[in-house]
């Protein structure tokens, strides 16, 4: 194992199938795990649409089709799970452990947060999977993981002195803090419109809209012809790749003010977090701006930590370049934990 995460129990023969899921409230992946001597091994993996289905149950008995259901579930959700429970935010149902368990006739399921789910699946990536952003060899420590997509996970892993165990949270969600002009002008704009502004609404693909529409809106900055309906077909995508080929200002600045949201808050969550071991930085954006992230001003604004600066300084910042993570870490925790 490239990180060596806390199981409660990895040497037990004759493992059943385990089924993996990652839900979202666009797109549900799903996979099939079989234990092997180096760790669960990927059978066969698919992904549905989620909202086309009326329930968790319904897509578990799609993938599955006539094979013989498997003995354990575990799905990574994007939210917090409470008592067994998950609301989802884009969803029009819900998913809970016991009613799922009945429903599908298993032995046990386990719900887990998308982003835990994601630190457990550190346990099964290989050097080829992250990109080292800034620093060499992480030192011994804990870890920082943010992630920014279509919302903003967070998440941590503690170091016990041999293993680490990761944690969910919902750091995501706290409050947005402004540091300039134009950050208290966005947030006065993002005020009118939600009672809490939190650095989700400005780092994630509904923050780039969010900062985009502030600066169209509020700013009056100029937006072509050809940036409107690419916003209007791709959304964030549709800025932060008129930004990368510098083709509309107003793209740029959008993006140059969430790189600097995201630098600040992923310092936010080292300093809280003192993640000696590392920040890991996973979600689907990152990754699809990778040009604009290794300008050298995301990690100037993140070394701005005034007495702390050299602390982050030293932290080694690693991005995630396999995009199954969550799927990979729902997989083993099935297998080990459940």
């Amino acid at each position: 194992m490239h990180i060596p995460i806390a199981f409660k129990d990895t040497d037990s023969p004759g493992r059943p199938l385990i089924l993996a899921a990652d839900l979202g409230g666009t797109k549900t992946n799903m996979a099939l795990f079989q234990h092997q001597d180096t760790g669960p091994q990927l059978i066969r993996q698919e992904h549905f649409p989620s909202a086309s289905y009326s329930s968790m149950a319904d897509i578990v008995r799609k993938f599955i089709g006539s094979d013989p259901m498997p003995d354990k579930i575990c799905i990574g959700v994007a939210g917090p799970v409470m008592n067994g429970n998950a609301k989802l935010t884009n969803l029009t149902w819900d998913v809970d452990e016991v009613a799922l368990t009945k429903a599908l006739g298993v032995k046990a399921v386990a719900l887990i947060n998308d982003l835990e789910a994601t630190a457990y699946g550190l346990a099964a990536l290989e050097e080829k999977d992250f990109l080292t952003f800034h620093g060499k060899d992480p030192q011994p420590g804990n870890i920082g993981l943010i992630a920014p997509g279509t919302g903003l996970g967070e998440a941590g892993l503690y170091w016990d002195g041999a293993h680490y165990h990761p944690f969910a949270t919902e750091g995501g969600h706290a409050g947005f803090g402004p540091r300039e002009d134009i950050d208290v002008e966005l947030f006065d704009h993002l005020h009118k419109q939600y009672e809490h502004i939190s650095w989700e609404r400005v780092v994630s693909g509904l923050g780039i809209m969010n900062i985009f529409q502030f600066l169209l809106d509020v700013k009056k900055m100029p937006c072509t012809r050809a940036l409107q309906e690419a916003v209007k077909e791709e959304g964030a995508a549709g800025v932060s790749q008129s930004a990368m080929q510098k083709t509309d200002p107003i793209a740029v600045q959008a993006m140059e003010m969430f790189i600097r949201y995201l630098a600040i808050e992923s310092a936010n969550l080292v300093l809280k977090m003192k993640s000696t071991g590392g920040l890991y930085i996973g979600g689907g954006i990152p990754v699809a701006i990778l040009p604009l992230l290794q300008s050298g001003e995301w990690l100037n604004i993140f070394h701005k930590g005034g007495r702390m600066r050299p602390l982050l300084e030293s932290i080694t910042v690693r991005i995630i370049l396999q995009d199954k993570t969550a799927l990979f870490g729902a997989g083993w925790y099935g297998m080990y934990n459940m």
